[in-house]
């Protein structure tokens, strides 16, 4: 596969994808001028980043209106240069009165406004290799209603997977197709981020490799070393044609099951007709403003700093925007505790089930089943906590004989059962002829006891 510097950069854009950030690349392609220098001095890049982002609900997008939420970032990589050496006490600092709702924690150690502040200690050399991490400042709000704008993407796009719920290690092939619906011309700078690395704040529960990819073109294909980053550009699209690309992925479960797709985002870029912000400066520090506020990043020594950014402030939309499908991990629930909590279990009085359902995710069911000899009951919730335990109970009348009978349940994904094999069982006795003779007299003996008393309180 061909390496290429504009897919690093994209890639490395998208590194932080977990956090919930999928940023357009502004910059795919960066100035390598240099000032003249009498000795070497370790070269910095910089990029100053305006993104609209949504995030699809499901696995399916169909091309449409919709309001995305805005974010900013920098990213700042240490390129490879004669010095070989790290940025010591990187830091970025974002003047802003803006309140931001959305700020990943990583790296964070004060927060505003109207100071925001990231410290990332001492940054090492990017290799000429995909990182799967770079430094990234970054901030946006949560929701397209506090910063809305409004896009058509001009395409359909579709993730699926051939496998989704895995109990062991497995392979995954994911297939991303797109199908471009208006203005081929707009879709040029279309691309596709794949980021399978685990979410550190989410918790590990799984580890999956990009192992191959396959498309109709491979020489606009970047796989990162460690298999956890994939990126195409470039892509050949023709209006209203289905273009697709296959990925393949080792998926290795942590939990005894689990459900899993990696994250995809499908970026588009705006064209521009105003040239991009750029410049070179040296020293320990450079400064940019844009619509976030001022942004200020230094470093402890002398450096040659090579930034780029998005257009100017004052333009009406963001250089690009993207469409995320998030990335989704999700652990089975778990159902434990069936039984018949009714004392007697009789043809004449209904019997009561129950069975505890608890889901680590603190999903809700999307349904608890009883069946009794392959007929399903709908269960009730009765009270308690997904993620601690949460009872649900059924009646059911059963007639004369043996009867079995188990519980199902699933959080919307993944189907559990209890028991996991073969089903419980039971015995219903009908209510014998003399207990009803029974009942009857000692109904009719109270009913004379009590009519005898009334008449003797008469005056």
């Amino acid at each position: 596969m061909k390496k290429s510097v504009p897919l690093f950069l994209l890639i490395t854009l998208l590194a932080f994808a977990a956090s919930g950030y999928a940023p357009y690349p502004a910059s795919l392609s960066y100035s390598t001028a240099r000032p003249a220098q009498s000795g070497a001095v370790n070269e910095v890049l910089v990029h100053f980043l305006s993104c609209t982002d949504y995030d699809v609900h499901g696995d399916t997008f169909t091309n449409k209106e919709v309001s995305g939420s805005s974010s900013w970032h920098t990213r700042i990589i240490n390129t490879p240069d004669e010095t070989g050496g790290p940025v010591t006490d990187l830091q970025v600092t974002l003047n802003s009165e803006l309140r931001f709702d959305s700020i990943p924690p990583q790296h964070l150690t004060r927060i505003g406004p109207p100071v925001y502040e990231w410290s990332f200690g001492s940054v090492p050399e990017a290799s000429s290799e995909l990182l799967a991490w770079l430094p990234d400042a970054c901030i946006g709000f949560a929701s397209a209603e506090q910063s809305p704008f409004t896009f058509t993407p001009g395409f359909d796009v579709l993730r699926s997977a051939d496998k989704t719920v895995f109990s062991g290690p497995d392979m995954q092939t994911v297939t991303i197709t797109i199908i471009p619906r208006e203005n081929i011309d707009r879709l040029e700078n279309l691309n596709i981020c794949v980021h399978a690395k685990p979410d550190p704040d989410g918790g590990r529960f799984i580890d999956a490799h990009i192992t191959s990819v396959s498309t109709p073109f491979d020489e606009h294909i970047d796989l990162s070393p460690d298999g956890y980053d994939l990126g195409i550009f470039e892509i050949p699209l023709e209006l209203n044609v289905p273009w697709e690309c296959y990925f393949t992925l080792q998926v290795k479960p942590e939990v005894p099951k689990i459900e899993y797709m990696p994250y995809v985002a499908v970026i588009c870029g705006e064209p521009h007709t105003e040239p991009y912000a750029s410049g070179t400066i040296s020293g320990n520090s450079i400064s940019f403003t844009n619509d976030a506020g001022s942004w200020t990043i230094s470093g402890k020594g002398n450096y040659v700093w090579s930034w780029i950014a998005d257009p100017p402030t004052g333009y009406s939309m963001p250089t690009g925007y993207d469409m995320g499908f998030h990335r989704r991990v999700n652990r089975a629930p778990l159902l434990t505790s069936g039984r018949v909590s009714s004392p007697f279990v009789t043809t004449l009085i209904p019997c009561t089930f129950e069975v505890i359902y608890t889901d680590a995710d603190d999903h809700p069911p999307s349904e608890v089943r009883l069946y009794i000899d392959d007929s399903p009951i709908i269960m009730e919730y009765g009270g308690g906590y997904y993620d601690k335990g949460a009872t649900y109970r059924c009646k059911a009348r059963l007639s004369t004989g043996s009867h079995n009978y188990y519980f199902e349940a699933e959080d919307g994904a993944i189907a559990v059962r209890f028991p996991e094999e073969g089903t419980l069982s039971l015995e219903s006795r009908g209510f014998p002829v003399w207990g009803v003779v029974a009942v009857v007299i000692i109904s009719l003996v109270i009913y004379f006891l009590i009519r005898r008393r009334r008449r003797r309180a008469k005056p």
